[in-house]
């Protein structure tokens, strides 16, 4: 938002320098000052947000939530894996180990404990098998809001069913251990469905910034954006 009024201040600006009598040298200090003066603002704002992320380590990730004891995959097949320039899509991960075996659009009913890519994920998380091992899952909406991190800590953050966003103590950030800032995905997978041929996502943000951001999307939509990481519960 303050980069689309910077643009239209930079319009009316202009608009006024045309119309308006007298010197103009005045007016064309305004139409780059005011404009400059918004990006940079916005920029200083958004600095220590960004460049205060924790990054992210390559090996799992076991934490203790307000959903149990998960253990969240380690970097490879199942987490931050790509295909070309954008991650898998729900359906690809949904239908991977349906023959013929690996990542494409198959047609429905999708059984992700069966056939989903995690579940073909060997013990460590390093790597896909060719026979289903059963460990690793998609987490759920729950799941990945209750991992929500800020400063390298959970978030505080608690989903409830039906809710439009999760309820968080600190608004999350995109670090790790849960995300990896040197990625592009801002939003994770779920195993969790919606009618019409959807499946929720929910982004780094926990849905705080942007009116509900714990949104669903088409489940054969994929994009550099959306990732996925892939979990088991220990207790």
């Amino acid at each position: 938002m303050p980069l689309s009024l910077a643009i239209v201040a930079v319009g009316a600006l202009w608009w006024l320098e045309g119309r308006a009598p007298g010197p103009r040298s005045g007016r064309r200090f305004w139409v780059l000052a005011v404009p400059l003066a918004v990006v940079l603002a916005t920029a200083i704002y958004y600095l220590p947000y960004v460049y205060g992320r924790t990054p992210a380590g390559p090996g799992p990730w076991r934490v203790e939530t307000s959903e149990g004891v998960l253990e969240w995959a380690p970097a490879g097949p199942g987490w931050n894996l790509r295909v070309g320039p954008r991650y898998p899509s729900w359906v690809e991960l949904a239908s991977y180990g349906r023959p013929p075996l690996g990542l494409a659009e198959k047609p429905g009913p999708y059984d992700l404990e069966r056939e989903g890519l995690c579940a073909f994920l060997d013990l460590t998380g390093t790597r896909l098998q060719s026979e289903q091992v059963g460990v690793w899952r998609l987490p759920t909406r729950a799941e990945v809001a209750a991992s929500l991190v800020r400063g390298g800590e959970l978030a505080g953050c608690r989903y409830r069913e039906g809710a439009a966003r999760a309820d968080c103590v600190r608004i999350p950030n995109k670090e790790g251990p849960l995300w990896d800032p040197a990625a592009p995905a801002v939003y994770y997978w779920t195993a969790d469905t919606a009618p019409g041929d959807e499946a929720w996502y929910v982004p780094y943000t926990g849905g705080l910034r942007y009116g509900g951001t714990i949104a669903h999307q088409p489940v054969n939509w994929g994009n550099p954006r959306h990732g996925f990481r892939c979990v088991r519960r220990l207790r």
